[in-house]
């Protein structure tokens, strides 16, 4: 595939990839959790002197809210928009030949590279950030419940 297409094209092709798929896994996961959790749950029978409510059986997960984009975040996009600028021209100078290397292909590197660096650092820091805040709910549920018992 390398002889097919240049190594930043298929590093595009799989980010892309990655990004659909990533995208439909999390989709069903939802759906396959929200489909769960419709019901009512009818906790397991327990001992009388330490019955669960309802808040504490099932309690609700706010995993389907979204958060705005933290400085941070905007700050790794902005990083990786200017690396990706740098990685496509570097790659760009050492795989094409020179006489193609005028004004306008060096501007259309630059901004396909920062589009393609900046679309990247995005994805990778919001899948981080997703599995970071859902780790935290998760550590912060379960120690809520654990305690209980």
């Amino acid at each position: 595939m390398a002889k097919l297409v240049s190594p930043i094209a298929s590093a595009a092709l799989i980010l892309f990839s990655l990004t659909v798929f990533g995208h439909v896994a999390g989709n069903y996961v939802g759906t396959r959790l929200k489909r769960r959790g419709t019901g009512s749950p009818k906790p397991l029978p327990q001992a009388e002197e330490d019955p669960l409510s309802d808040d504490e059986y099932a309690p609700r997960m706010q995993l389907g809210e979204t958060t705005r984009i933290s400085r941070f975040g905007y700050g790794v996009t902005a990083v990786m928009a200017i690396l990706g600028a740098i990685a496509v021209v570097i790659a760009g100078s050492y795989w094409s030949p020179q006489e193609i290397w005028k004004p306008n292909v060096f501007a259309l590197c630059l901004a396909s590279g920062a589009a393609l660096g900046g679309i990247g650092g995005l994805t990778i820091f919001h899948f981080a950030w997703q599995l970071f805040q859902s780790w935290r709910q998760a550590m912060r549920h379960s120690s809520s419940t654990t305690t209980r018992r």
